[in-house]
């Protein structure tokens, strides 16, 4: 005998996308309500005996009435297939008052584990599914510690009311797996040995948004990984995981799902210029795929600006390295600076313009943004900028003062605005009006 069940995780329907323009926000979030569609396809394509859902189906936990007519809608084409569906709470649509599964809404072959701790339900094939809906109290609790004194209870509990002993065990956990990079988004730690110890066939984890394979021992585990891409983090193919139980460990087989491409596509001006980038935009532009360029360094050329020599700070190194770091926002090209006295330094141009400016990064790829679906630009740009030990000019004491609030930056927003003040102070500096 052998059961097939297809596992899926963070659709994140509603997502809010935000930096994108309102359309391409619109169309991406129909996208993603379509990536849940592509996967009720490939459960009724491979006549699975249930589908898994591992937390945050939804992005909030109120969400739009459309949003729940959506899911009811898919649920609704697995009911008529003879499709049971299972889904846990995750830590972006947990059960509140407000909950759309408090709510019966969804169709009869539904099941949503919202109690207070693991609870079991049977699918059919002789599967027991464990399912643990996410509860903020349990954000910082190793949940699955201890987990098979709970299966335990519960196997009795379920044969006690006639259930015949199960043939497959499977676990569903919202969490993060000790070893992966979550951030100030880590809930619900799981240890590799806990997964080892569970006694389950195969654990359906969600919380991570790119496909893991997270098997330890005799239990297979895996994140399928959002449907569809939410962030330029996730730039890995979309997957979801076919699970066949049968004899022998679980089998796993990552299904891919297509999904709008997302590229990252990182600068150093220092060292490649801008008319490079140019070149390499211009080269790529694609209407459909969504682009983020991370510019580090700084452009050569206007650094005659700030009244530096060359592509090098006077007595100090080129880039990141005169700062000791990178980041800031996005802006239009400054021509190569041309030699001219103000307040002592030379003066950048705009192109065509002849006007004085420093390069502004915040505007520098507006000229691209109508050839790629989105455009974001992620700015860790700094002027290459240094000051010789004991310079206690204006100048000197500003560079100085701004580095030392650099290194000591809490997050990358405030190193953003501390290089953001030390280009406006230079030019400020120069004996020009900040732009």
């Amino acid at each position: 005998m052998s059961v097939r069940l297809l596992h899926t995780s963070d659709v994140h329907l509603e997502w809010l996308f935000e930096g994108f323009p309102e359309d391409a926000r619109r169309r991406r979030r129909a996208e993603v309500a379509g990536a849940l569609a592509r996967v009720v396809d490939l459960a009724i394509e491979h006549r699975v005996g249930g589908l898994l859902v591992s937390g945050d189906l939804f992005h909030g936990d109120a969400p739009s009435l459309s949003a729940r007519a959506e899911v009811s809608a898919q649920f609704s084409r697995l009911d008529r297939a003879g499709v049971p569906v299972l889904v846990i709470p995750g830590n972006h649509d947990r059960v509140t008052g407000r909950s759309p599964y408090r709510l019966p809404r969804f169709p009869a072959n539904v099941h949503v584990f919202s109690g207070e701790g693991w609870s079991a339900r049977e699918l059919p094939g002789g599967v027991r599914v464990y399912g643990l809906p996410y509860r903020s109290q349990d954000a910082g609790r190793r949940v699955l510690e201890g987990f098979s004194a709970h299966r335990q209870r519960l196997d009795r509990e379920r044969e006690a009311t006639g259930q015949p002993s199960c043939a497959f065990r499977v676990g569903m956990v919202h969490g993060s797996l000790w070893g992966l990079s979550f951030g100030p988004d880590a809930h619900c730690p799981i240890q590799p040995e806990d997964i080892e110890s569970s006694g389950l066939d195969y654990l359906a984890l969600g919380h991570y948004h790119d496909f893991q394979d997270c098997s330890r021992g005799p239990t297979k585990a895996s994140y399928p990984g959002a449907p569809a891409r939410l962030t330029f983090a996730n730039l890995s193919p979309r997957r979801a995981v076919l699970v066949e139980l049968g004899d022998g460990p679980a089998r796993l087989r990552p299904l891919e799902l297509a999904d709008r491409e997302y590229r990252v596509l990182e600068w150093d001006l220092s060292r490649r210029g801008l008319e490079g980038l140019y070149e390499e935009l211009a080269a790529g532009a694609d209407p459909e795929v969504a682009l983020k360029v991370v510019l580090q360094g700084w452009p050569a050329e206007p650094l005659a600006a700030f009244g530096e020599a060359g592509g090098a700070a006077a007595g100090g190194v080129a880039g990141e390295e005169a700062l000791g770091m990178g980041g800031g926002s996005a802006g239009e090209a400054p021509a190569a600076g041309s030699a001219g006295a103000e307040g002592g330094a030379a003066v950048g141009t705009w192109p065509g313009t002849g006007a004085a400016s420093a390069f502004d990064p915040r505007t520098s790829l507006d000229r691209f943004r109508s050839s790629y679906f989105h455009l974001e630009v992620v700015d860790r740009t700094a002027p290459a900028v240094a000051v010789e030990a004991g310079d206690r000019t204006v100048r000197g004491l500003f560079i100085s003062r701004v580095q030392e609030r650099l290194a000591r930056a809490e997050n990358p927003e405030e190193a953003a605005v501390l290089r953001r003040a030390l280009v406006l102070g230079l030019e400020a500096l120069a004996g020009r009006r900040p732009g």
